[in-house]
């Protein structure tokens, strides 16, 4: 992951060296996310089921956040996974209280699945 979040951005996603060990394993795949040569994010995604994969995680560089970069990127990596990876359904979950993800995965129309209270995480779900 080339990317650099905000301080209180970086415990609501998994560390780096844990994001490297999992992407070192092959339990999942990553992706940089780039836009006019330049590295603006870092999305990794876990096939769960058959063409059901899993947000881990989406995480956009400091420098170009407040852009409206977290949603058109994260539109495009949608349409990525489902052309090249035939991905039906996409599921992730989010801090409670951190209410820019809500957003952010409900404007691209996830649906709330689930509470769960003692991790303080909303799990969501779009179907593709």
């Amino acid at each position: 992951m080339k990317v650099d979040v905000l301080k209180h951005q970086q415990k609501q996603i998994s560390s780096l060296d844990k994001i490297e060990k999992v992407l070192e394993a092959k339990k999942a795949l990553g992706f940089d996310i780039a836009m006019d040569n330049q590295t603006v994010g870092f999305a990794m995604v876990r096939e769960y089921q058959n063409n059901k994969y899993f947000l881990w995680v989406y995480a956009i560089d400091k420098k170009f956040q407040g852009q409206g970069l977290g949603k058109k990127c994260l539109k495009e990596f949608l349409v990525f996974l489902k052309q090249n990876y035939g991905c039906t359904e996409l599921s992730t979950t989010y801090k409670m209280g951190n209410t820019v993800a809500k957003n952010l995965y409900e404007g691209l129309g996830f649906q709330e699945i689930e509470k769960v209270e003692e991790e303080k995480e909303v799990d969501m779900i779009l179907k593709l």
